[in-house]
């Protein structure tokens, strides 16, 4: 696998709002057209239940940490962030 294929992956990846996706995926709906409209956690989680919830949650809470601890390009405390920059 060529390098452009994986930053073009990991791009795909984590620009995908999984709660559209995961609510697609396991019941060919458009969570937009229910509840609050959004495609976080909660209102998938009101919607479909704990089981999506859960898992769209889970993957919005790793994103905000992956950001709060320098995980990913630009987070806190990651290169471009601060006066060190």
């Amino acid at each position: 696998m060529t390098f452009a294929a994986i930053v073009a992956g990991g791009y795909l990846l984590g620009s995908c709002p999984w709660g559209y996706w995961l609510v697609r995926l396991f019941h060919g709906e458009d969570v937009r057209g229910r509840g609050s409209g959004a495609t976080g956690g909660s209102n998938v989680w009101r919607a479909y239940g704990p089981k999506l919830g859960i898992a769209v949650n889970a993957k919005q809470a790793t994103d905000l940490a992956q950001m709060l601890t320098g995980g990913g390009p630009g987070g806190f405390g990651g290169p471009g962030f601060g006066p060190g920059r």
